[in-house]
């Protein structure tokens, strides 16, 4: 598929049309967007996630235990992988730098610490006027972290927006766009294309996945304080009406969390290149300034194929295709 500007008509990426040509020519660079750390932190939570749903499966639904059998080894594997369902974002968090990537960090240092990961030092006049240098290895997780705890008046913008108001006025504003020749909703715009329909707001993560994250981690909480209770509430002397209550929060809020990872899961097959992100650590270019138009990718560039136009003065720009000066 061809999502040069004018590949297709109007200048519009459909956003389920398959998988997209993974060329220069089409994507003119891409950003960092999730460091190793981040990563790894999402899949190993991931599977112990799956592991959790499959083991309570087959202890909350008859057919599967007789099936499965065994059920006393189930329910020991669903306790211990409970229990390390925080490990991976412990881990991610503890073993990210702090110190040495605050915005003081000198210049020297800096030069230090990228050659010792193997980075490239071409953020390094960034990080001389005060700016982190996020190329993304074990220091992305606590920024990613500190970045989707963070709520502002974008994110209460892109809330009003896709909550219950939300579809009238993005009809409208679709009437509006489409009677202007402008985009309408539900579409990617290609390089290029101008971009006059749905708003979309936030920084390096909008409202809807900043809440989905703090869902996940009070649900961690929760599921470890119940399943505690669950386990050692017979031989502690634990009162039953209180282990009963236990049991009901633990069951409505593995529904809770079952359902949110289905959305999860659809909203990602919706979108190649997030799930690309996810996979590699990068994205394009112009699907960063698409999607997340107020994410400050300046710090987070690290790019692949603009290294070798960076110096090119004739190298198109990838927001005007006119020659870069």
């Amino acid at each position: 598929m061809d999502i040069r500007p004018g590949g297709l008509e109007d200048g519009r990426l459909e956003r389920n049309q398959g998988r997209p040509e993974a060329t220069a020519e089409s994507r003119h660079g891409e950003i960092r967007r999730f460091g190793l750390s981040t990563r790894w932190v999402h899949r190993t939570t991931a599977f112990v996630f799956g592991i959790c749903i499959a083991t309570a499966a087959v202890l909350y639904l008859p057919q599967l235990s007789i099936l499965v059998g065994r059920r006393a080894l189930v329910v020991t594997i669903h306790f211990y992988s409970g229990l390390t369902l925080p490990v991976p974002a412990l881990l991610g968090w503890l073993l990210s730098p702090h110190r040495w990537w605050r915005e003081d960090v000198g210049e020297t240092r800096a030069r230090r610490l990228l050659g010792r990961f193997g980075q490239s030092t071409r953020g390094n006049d960034e990080t001389a006027r005060g700016r982190r240098p996020t190329s993304g290895h074990s220091g992305g997780f606590r920024r990613d972290a500190a970045e989707l705890n963070r709520f502002g008046p974008a994110d209460s913008a892109w809330l009003r927006e896709h909550l219950l108001a939300g579809p009238a006025r993005r009809l409208r504003r679709r009437s509006w766009a489409s009677s202007a020749g402008g985009m309408t909703t539900g579409v990617v715009p290609a390089p290029g294309a101008p971009d006059a329909g749905q708003t979309r707001l936030g920084g390096k993560f909008n409202a809807g996945q900043k809440l989905y994250a703090a869902g996940v981690a009070g649900s961690i909480v929760v599921f470890l304080g119940t399943g505690l209770l669950m386990w050692f509430g017979a031989d502690l002397d634990v009162p039953d009406r209180y282990r009963t209550g236990a049991t009901f929060v633990h069951d409505v809020f593995a529904y809770g969390i079952f359902f949110a990872i289905c959305g999860h899961l659809w909203m990602a097959s919706r979108d190649p290149f997030s799930r690309a992100g996810m996979r590699t650590g990068y994205v394009p270019t112009w699907w960063a300034a698409a999607e997340h138009p107020d994410w400050d990718t300046g710090t987070d560039r690290d790019t692949k194929t603009d290294r070798d136009t960076e110096t090119d003065p004739a190298s198109p720009d990838w927001r005007t295709g006119r020659p870069s000066q």
